[in-house]
């Protein structure tokens, strides 16, 4: 397994711990907030950029910029991704949506970094809900941007346990 990534499985809870009702997740692709500030919803940066790209690309993702309340800027020169959760609906009618769509980041995040010097870093967290409403796969990546195409091994890997 990458070294640059943890992988964890359970519970939504135990996996999520974002602040995130359940309810709200409808079968989907939806991009999470990374925490609270002031009892205000706090989401990467990078969301709305990643909403828009995978949209592009026909992969519909909930995401409405007009339910953020807060964006969390998050400066240096690595690249911070948001939060993407992969609803089991979503995976059973799109078995390649995961692949897919880290490659499309992968692809932007490599024009993204064209040109710079030193490390070319992305972090990032992934989660798949792998039966509905009981168990979920969190991976916590941060590597280089050549290291997004292993995620989709490391879900599967743990669900395979």
């Amino acid at each position: 397994m990458n070294e640059k990534a943890n992988v964890s499985s359970g519970s939504f809870i135990e996996v999520v711990k974002e602040p995130v009702d359940l309810s709200m997740l409808e079968d989907g692709i939806f991009l999470l907030p990374h925490g609270k500030d002031n009892e205000k919803l706090l989401f990467a940066s990078t969301s709305t950029p990643v909403h828009k790209l995978l949209n592009q690309n026909n992969l519909k993702i909930s995401f409405s910029v007009n339910q953020v309340e807060n964006f969390r800027e998050q400066r240096g020169g690595d690249w911070y991704g948001p939060i993407i959760f992969y609803g089991a609906s979503i995976i059973s009618q799109n078995p390649q949506c995961i692949d897919i769509s880290l490659g499309i980041i992968a692809n932007y995040l490599s024009d993204y970094f064209k040109g710079g010097v030193g490390n070319k870093n992305a972090k990032l967290v992934v989660i798949k809900e792998v039966t509905k409403s009981t168990k979920y796969i969190r991976v916590n990546y941060d590597g280089p941007i050549e290291g997004l195409k292993e995620i989709p091994e490391m879900l599967n890997s743990e669900e395979s346990k």
